[in-house]
């Protein structure tokens, strides 16, 4: 099956020359930032700057490209505030995105039993949860 978009995660589904809703998913999650992103917008909506505080290890740089790849797909709205002074940036998840934390926290809890199984331990305390 062959989709006609211009949606770069749809076209990536279809590179093995067949359609995966799978290769889609997986698309939208992969960088090395987009949970993390994911998981601190679950609550609130946030400013650019308040996000960099909150993922410290982040440039300001990759932030704003996962940032952007996160909107393009749809799961993130960028809203930008122009009543105030200097101009702010609001970020909050779409209801699309909503629609993803179930998937993330799945994963999450999947991931934890792997680490767990593989590393022979019985408690772990992750730390992107919070």
């Amino acid at each position: 099956m062959e989709l006609e978009t211009s949606n770069t995660f749809i076209k990536n589904s279809q590179i093995h020359g067949e359609f995966c809703p799978l290769d889609t998913t997986i698309k939208i999650l992969s960088g090395r930032w987009k949970t993390i992103i994911l998981n601190r917008l679950m609550k609130e909506e946030l400013h650019f700057n308040e996000l960099v505080r909150r993922i410290p290890n982040c440039t300001r740089r990759m932030l704003a490209l996962q940032l952007k790849e996160l909107i393009e797909a749809q799961i993130v709205d960028k809203k930008i505030l122009t009543d105030k002074f200097p101009v702010q940036t609001c970020y909050t998840l779409t209801e699309q995105g909503k629609s993803l934390l179930p998937i993330v926290w799945s994963m999450n809890q999947w991931g934890e039993q792997y680490i767990k199984k593989i590393m022979q331990i019985d408690t772990l305390e992750p730390s992107c949860g919070d």
